[in-house]
């Protein structure tokens, strides 16, 4: 509930970012895409593969010059995510693939420190990601079949940590285009209980939270 009720109230205070001119509060505002390796890591992430996912969203950054802090800014961030990879279970000679393709919205906030000016300027941020799956589902392979999805229940809410360093590069006008690196990490295992797909009787899988890295790049004005 905790984080539903900070996605709410990020989500508006990005609204009403969104809605102002650039000016003495908001530095900047945007569109921002991305792509990122995800793969699962945990205790039961033995066989994950990583695979390049997809971010689409839109961004504003804040200023806090009227607290005497000129290099600090706060960074939200809403963007809709992939997360989703594929995972090896071995069996004997032979095994399977599960397939997990999951969705997901998320809302980065994260203070900015601007820590480099010339030649060009150079920011880093770290922050917490709350957010919500709006779809998720499990699928089976075996061998050249046909996916077949499987029945698993998969947490709603959505809990990470993001960390990145970026630059930016003048564009015409007052447009500014934004490159960063970064990384994400969900704090909650993308399972709401025990899954035991079929094939693994006895040995179920619990514990697998996505980790992301990747490239992302928006235009801001």
């Amino acid at each position: 509930m905790q984080a539903v009720i900070a996605l709410i109230v990020a989500v508006g205070t990005l609204g009403v970012v969104w809605a102002q001119e650039p000016g003495p509060l908001v530095a900047q505002k945007g569109l921002r895409t991305g792509l990122a390796a995800v793969r699962f890591v945990g205790t039961d992430a033995e066989g994950v593969r990583t695979q390049l996912n997809p971010a689409v969203g839109v961004f504003g950054i804040l200023r806090f010059e009227a607290l005497g802090i000129p290099k600090l800014t706060l960074l939200l961030e809403l963007l809709y995510a992939r997360r989703g990879t594929e995972q090896r279970i071995s069996l004997g000679g032979g095994g399977y693939d599960l397939r997990y393709n999951l969705d997901q919205l998320e809302l980065l906030v994260a203070p900015r420190l601007n820590v480099a000016m010339t030649p060009l300027p150079v920011a880093i941020y770290a922050g917490i990601v709350p957010g919500l799956r709006t779809s998720g589902r499990v699928e089976q392979k075996i061998g050249g079949g046909p996916p077949k999805k499987l029945e698993a229940s998969l947490r709603s809410i959505t809990v990470g940590l993001s960390a990145g360093a970026g630059t930016e590069l003048p564009l015409r006008r007052s447009a500014r285009l934004l490159v960063d690196l970064r990384a994400y990490y969900g704090l909650l295992s993308i399972l709401e209980r025990d899954f035991n797909p079929p094939l693994r009787e006895g040995k179920p899988i619990r514990a697998v939270h996505p980790l992301a890295l990747g490239i992302a790049v928006g235009v801001g004005f």
